[in-house]
């Protein structure tokens, strides 16, 4: 490895300035990941005092960029966010550019029903230029099918019965009263047995049309209340941005992230003018597959993988519990068969306040107990540095890559893998990388 640590000072406008070529750094450490990613590094303590070209430090929080080259290939890129001074010693601690948006609050308000989740997305990424010197030149691209969020779970709708047509209304005109006949009584008394009678009929044939009427202003209503309802659910699920509970971009991303089962990396672009491009790539179940690199034991993978069976304690039932106190916690539970030729059951339980809504709390349940116990997982494998990752260089984080090993029994495994985390390690010119499986793992 011929590593190169190059500083910028980044002005928060979108633009950056170049302030030295290759910062005098030891022990480095060095990792990109789907995520967040962290650069740790010593420094002499005597360089914070150094300044640039306009008088400012070289070394300062939230402010020095450093870049790293790996034989003059950009890998990746990191903010300054700590610097500790010992006297004798003295260390720094970066975070990826995705971590800028950590601490950040919404300063508005959003509300929006069935909305893209590139839209969510953009929105609070994009909400940064709510604050002055904010601007990093962040931008956001998508791969992959993204669904839409901001809807209730399904069955939570309620159903609007179907109003039946308006009955008519009664306007039959009351039976008249005969006059009396003084000179006829016995007519008199039969015009009035059947004006009792057509009286009594009619009387009838009204409550009926009221008894009518009044159980159609009944469906009427409990229409309106359905609608109501409907309105309201769909208003709850709605997704909500604001200043009074989105107090951390960065968290509220991922919990976007998780609710729609995508990742994120950041990919940094350096072009002819000396500009770079900081991208923040997301992507679902669409990953590029790497034909180029193996990764495979005994070869360029050094130290052996322990290789796992399924999930957590082997779960095949998970309960999430989300926020609230009590009977009114949020809660969901997923699971599998167990029992008989499945094995025991077995139950993982989970517990997050940060789960603010029963959809977020149901994705984190089913994600939980997904892989079934016939799943391999993997953990990390250590890399003779032969081909050279990163952002834009042979294979990088998001990508797919063959895996060969042997199992315990020496059974061989071989699987396409996810390529979840790289951290170089320039002094011992190895890398470590954590992979995990994208599909069933096949064996022979």
């Amino acid at each position: 490895m011929d590593i190169q640590y190059v500083a910028r000072w980044v002005n928060g406008d979108g633009t950056e300035e170049f302030t030295h070529p290759d910062l005098p750094l030891t022990e480095v450490s060095i990792t990109r990941e789907i995520g967040v990613g962290r650069l740790t590094a010593t420094v002499p303590p005597e360089f914070l005092a150094q300044v640039d070209h306009k008088g400012r430090r070289l070394i300062t929080e939230w402010a020095t960029a450093i870049y790293v080259y790996d034989t003059g290939d950009l890998f990746d890129a990191f903010l300054i966010s700590d610097v500790t001074d010992e006297g004798d010693t003295a260390s720094i601690d970066c975070v990826g550019w995705l971590g800028f948006l950590s601490g950040f609050p919404y300063r508005g308000t959003f509300s929006a029903r069935d909305i893209h989740a590139e839209d969510a997305i953009n929105e609070i990424v994009n909400s940064l230029d709510e604050w002055p010197g904010a601007d990093v030149g962040l931008s956001t691209a998508f791969y992959g099918a993204f669904p839409d969020i901001g809807n209730p779970a399904p069955g939570d709708l309620p159903e609007i019965p179907t109003l039946p047509d308006k009955p008519p209304a009664f306007t039959e005109a009351q039976p008249k009263r005969p006059e009396y006949d003084y000179d006829d009584k016995a007519r008199y008394n039969r015009l009035m047995r059947a004006y009792e009678k057509d009286r009594k009929a009619w009387r009838e044939r009204r409550d009926a049309a009221r008894e009518i009427e009044m159980d159609y202003q009944g469906q009427v209503r409990d229409r309106e209340n359905a609608q109501d309802k409907y309105e309201w659910t769909l208003d709850r699920a709605a997704y909500r941005l604001n200043w009074w509970t989105t107090h951390d971009l960065l968290r509220e991303l991922q919990s976007v992230l998780g609710d729609i089962d995508a990742q994120v990396k950041v990919a940094h672009t350096e072009y002819s003018d000396g500009s770079i491009e900081h991208r923040l790539e997301f992507f679902s179940e669409k990953h590029t597959r790497v034909t180029a690199v193996d990764l495979v034991e005994g070869e360029n993978v050094i130290e052996r993988v322990d290789i796992t069976a399924g999930t957590d304690k082997h779960a095949k039932s998970v309960v999430v519990l989300g926020a609230g106190e009590g009977k009114g916690m949020l809660r969901s539970t997923y699971h599998y068969e167990a029992g008989g030729d499945e094995g025991l059951q077995r139950v993982q339980t989970h517990i997050d306040k940060g789960l603010g809504s029963q959809y977020r709390v149901s994705r984190l349940a089913d994600r939980l107990v997904r892989r079934r116990r016939h799943w391999k997982g993997y953990g990390t494998v250590t890399v003779i540095d032969t081909d050279k990752p990163g952002s834009g260089n042979g294979f990088d984080v998001g990508d797919e890559i063959m895996y060969r090993t042997t199992d315990r029994d020496g059974f061989d495994h071989e699987a396409w893998v996810l390529v979840t985390r790289i951290v170089m390690k320039p002094a011992e010119e190895l890398l470590e990388i954590d992979i995990e499986p994208i599909e069933e793992v096949a064996t022979s």
